[in-house]
């Protein structure tokens, strides 16, 4: 079972108000009645789907701590196993690559700066990591770990990144070392 996303926890109150619309209408309740109670109604369905929203990030936040600890996701646990599954989806993985992708269009220059700065000077020196990087994650035959997808995500989407940083180009080293060693998932042993 996932968390509920955000726009499902509007619907039905949103349903309802499209409910009260028609009945008022056809009902022949004078317009401005009908619109405050629909609206009302589109009013808790928005507060609630922000609810939602800062409900599920706080448990992604939550799953990826554990995950980064080391806990292992477990069909007992099913917020781990439900984050595993997510970061480790095929659209997770293309839309992290599709950033990467973006990252080396805007370096080589056929692209227009996006409206995050890069640490250019380190980026220019590791392109090579940053393309291999996305060329792992855009190859779907290959199962990639949960860890290495957290450390790549944290990796695009934190602000002080080294991606976007002035950090020292040994640390944009390290860090994509980092992602790339952790990224393929470790061998299972098998018991002989």
């Amino acid at each position: 079972m996932s968390p509920r996303h955000p726009l499902l926890a509007a619907l039905p109150q949103l349903a309802l108000a499209l409910v009260v619309v028609a009945a008022g209408l056809g009902a022949g309740i004078r317009w401005p009645w009908v619109a405050a109670v629909a609206g009302s109604l589109a009013a808790v369905g928005l507060l609630q789907s922000v609810r939602a929203a800062i409900e599920l990030g706080r448990l992604r936040r939550l799953a990826d701590e554990w995950l980064l600890w080391g806990a292992t996701p477990r069909p007992s646990s099913t917020l781990l196993t439900w984050r595993a599954r997510e970061l480790t989806s095929p659209r997770v993985r293309l839309t992290l690559a599709h950033s990467l992708g973006g990252i080396e269009r805007e370096l080589r220059g056929t692209s227009l700066p996006g409206p995050v700065p890069l640490n250019r000077r380190a980026l220019r020196r590791h392109v090579v990591h940053v393309r291999a990087l996305r060329e792992r994650l855009e190859d779907l035959a290959r199962p990639v770990s949960v860890r290495g997808m957290l450390l790549a995500d944290r990796l695009l989407t934190e602000p002080g990144s080294p991606l976007y940083s002035s950090a020292a180009d040994d640390v944009l080293a390290e860090a994509l070392s980092e992602v790339l060693a952790a990224i393929d998932p470790l061998p299972v042993a098998v018991a002989a």
